[in-house]
C-alpha cells in the first residue's frame, strides 16, 4: 500500500522544526552579505549544513571571499534535486523603520531583517526542509542539494566553476 500526497506532506511536516526555521532566519538577517560581501553567509550557511549533518558541505571557490555553499542529504541510488538561492542582497533601503535592518527582530509573527524575502529565508527554508525529509524516514531514492550562490543573476563564469567541479552536487546543479 502507497501513501497519498497528504499522508506524505504529513510525515516530513511532523520533522518541521519552526522554532528552528524562526531562529536561523534571525541568524541569516544579521548576516551583512551585499553584493561582493557574501562570504560570511555562505560560511555559516555550510556550517549549519555540517552541524545538521548534511553530506559534502563545502564552501566553492568562485571569486575571491565569495564561494558558494553546498552541501547535500542522500537517500540512496536515484535522481538528484538542487535546491539552489542567492547569497547577494542590495544596499540597505532608506526609510527603513520597523526596525534595525540586521536586527532579524521578530515582530508580531513576523521576523524582519534585510534581505529577509530576497532570498535569506528561502535558503534556510531549503536547509529545513531537507532536514525534515531525512528525519521524515521516508524510503527515500535520490540526493536532495542545497547550493546558495553568490550573484542573483549568476554569471557564466559562476555556472562553469558550478559544472566543473568534482562534487556531485557542483556537477549536475546548474
Amino acid at each position: 500500500m502507497t501513501m497519498g500526497d497528504r499522508e506524505l506532506a504529513d510525515r516530513v511536516l511532523e520533522h518541521l522544526d519552526p522554532d528552528h526555521a524562526v531562529h536561523l532566519t534571525q541568524e541569516v538577517c544579521r548576516i551583512p552579505s551585499v553584493l561582493g560581501e557574501e562570504g560570511p553567509l555562505a560560511s555559516f550557511l555550510a556550517d549549519v549544513m555540517k552541524e545538521a549533518g548534511f553530506e559534502a558541505v563545502e564552501l566553492q571557490p568562485v571569486l575571491p571571499d565569495r564561494p558558494n555553499a553546498l552541501g547535500e542529504v542522500s537517500f540512496g541510488p536515484g535522481r538528484r534535486v538542487v535546491l539552489t538561492g542567492h547569497l547577494d542582497t542590495k544596499t540597505v533601503s532608506h526609510g527603513w523603520t520597523a526596525a534595525d535592518p540586521f536586527s532579524g527582530a521578530v515582530i508580531g509573527d513576523a521576523v524582519y531583517g534585510h534581505g529577509i524575502m530576497d532570498m535569506k529565508a528561502a535558503l534556510v527554508c531549503q536547509i529545513v526542509a531537507m532536514e525534515a525529509l531525512r528525519d521524515s524516514g521516508l524510503p527515500l531514492a535520490g540526493t536532495a542539494c542545497s547550493a546558495a550562490l553568490p550573484p542573483k543573476r549568476r554569471s557564466r563564469f559562476h555556472r562553469r566553476t558550478l559544472r566543473g567541479s568534482t562534487s556531485t552536487a557542483r556537477a549536475t546543479s546548474a
